[in-house]
């Protein structure tokens, strides 16, 4: 019974020891591409699944891999690998954004401005952040807060100059 238990232990640290297989160029053109949801879910896995891949590719495989959940609303799914791009690059702005968008649609609009507030505070001008706030901002019953995001955002899209800072 012991060697057996032993034999376990010795196999469970050989396995966890084993670098997993590098993902293919396959498994890297689908995370990359946008027409099949699951085929960009299962590529950007084994991309993240690959243990000689930097950091930075993680981080880029999280985010597309979020993106499909998204897509696919599994917004849990989405929210946990924005979470994880923003772990490990702290300064992602479309992370932020995204994962607000995330909060949004589960209607947790506090956490979704949070977000869009992070987001913001990396890029001042991402347009999708402030529409994202601006619109959890009104569904919370800041129609003025949302409505100057609105503005703003619309100042952004059309290159309008802000005369306040004059």
């Amino acid at each position: 019974m012991r060697r057996s238990i032993i034999a376990v232990i010795a196999s469970a640290i050989l396995l966890l020891a084993t670098p997993a297989l590098g993902a293919s160029k396959e498994d890297r053109e689908n995370c990359n591409q946008t027409a099949n949801h699951d085929l960009k879910i299962d590529g950007c896995t084994r991309v993240l699944n690959d243990r000689e891949e930097p950091q930075a590719v993680h981080a880029i495989a999280y985010y597309l891999r979020g993106l499909a959940w998204q897509t696919k609303r599994d917004l849990d799914r989405a929210i946990a690998d924005f979470d994880q791009v923003i772990r490990l690059d702290p300064e992602n702005a479309a992370a932020h954004s995204n994962r607000g968008i995330a909060w949004y649609e589960k209607r947790d609009f506090d956490r979704a401005i949070a977000d869009f507030d992070a987001a913001l505070k990396i890029h001042p001008k991402l347009e999708r952040a402030l529409w994202g706030r601006g619109l959890a901002k009104i569904r919370k019953g800041d129609s003025a807060g949302g409505n100057a995001d609105f503005a703003a955002a619309h100042k952004i899209r059309y290159g309008i100059a802000d005369e306040s800072a004059k």
